[in-house]
């Protein structure tokens, strides 16, 4: 919060909060990743998962709400709703399995080479979104409700293979297409501090991370989660471009 606090007050813009949540955010789906790629294994590594997952959701609920305060209340019992919604649905998908259905649809699938797992799943996935998009809630939230649920019940490597490459090969490039696309790079150009303020967020969320080194966390995975905060951050200001009436552009200055 205080780095949040200086930047606010040293660029003039008045969101510290904002800056705070977005310096603090950090992201599982390029963490594990890189992660892997590197063959970092231990608890330490463990340890590292476990706190950007709880920053990445943290900051997924805290986003909308520091953009806009007079819209916490609402978007509190929105994120209440589709909580709720997520816990049916493992009720439901549970019992499912417990009677051996989603085995036998598995089989079927794998055998006919249907996907249906993967298609019931985008269908969960698109529908928690219009829920999360009805109630004022992001859609990021929606997505990390439904991955509990799937993790929870179990999820097949057939699918766990699925999923990860339709989210690699198509969802992820799309959303950084869209991302770069939306950007209105002749307003960056007519307000130059505002790239010094990027740069600074960049540097606070790499200061903000590294504190866990004062708790013994090693320095090199400490900088893997600031890493992923800009990737994070990116996509969490896009995430609630919605909330904000200035230009995408600006979406994480002037909301």
């Amino acid at each position: 919060m205080a780095l949040g606090i200086g930047l606010a007050t040293a660029f003039g813009t008045g969101h510290p909060a904002l800056y705070a949540v977005l310096m603090a955010s950090s992201s599982a789906a390029v963490a594990l990743p890189v992660i892997d790629s590197l063959g970092l294994r231990g608890p330490t590594v463990l340890s590292v998962t476990a706190q950007i997952a709880i920053a990445d959701t943290a900051c997924i609920v805290l986003l909308p709400l520091v953009i806009d305060i007079r819209r916490a209340p609402a978007t509190a019992l929105g994120a209440l709703a589709l909580t709720g919604c997520a816990t049916v649905l493992f009720v439901l998908l549970r019992a499912v399995d417990r009677r051996g259905w989603r085995q036998r649809l598995h089989d079927y699938s794998k055998k006919q080479r249907f996907a249906l797992e993967l298609r019931y799943n985008l269908l969960l996935l698109f529908a928690l979104s219009a829920f999360a998009v009805a109630t004022h809630v992001s859609i990021m939230l929606a997505g990390f409700a439904l991955g509990l649920v799937i993790a929870m019940v179990g999820e097949p490597r057939r699918l766990a293979r699925q999923l990860f490459g339709v989210t690699e090969g198509f969802f992820s490039p799309l959303f950084f297409v869209w991302l770069g696309a939306s950007l209105q790079v002749r307003d960056l150009g007519s307000h130059p501090k505002f790239i010094l303020l990027g740069l600074a967020l960049g540097v606070g969320a790499v200061l903000a991370h590294c504190v866990g080194r004062l708790l013994g966390q090693p320095l090199h995975l400490a900088l893997v989660a600031a890493g992923c905060a800009k990737s994070s951050g990116e996509a969490l200001a896009a995430s609630v471009r919605p909330y904000c009436e200035a230009p995408p552009v600006m979406s994480c200055t002037n909301c």
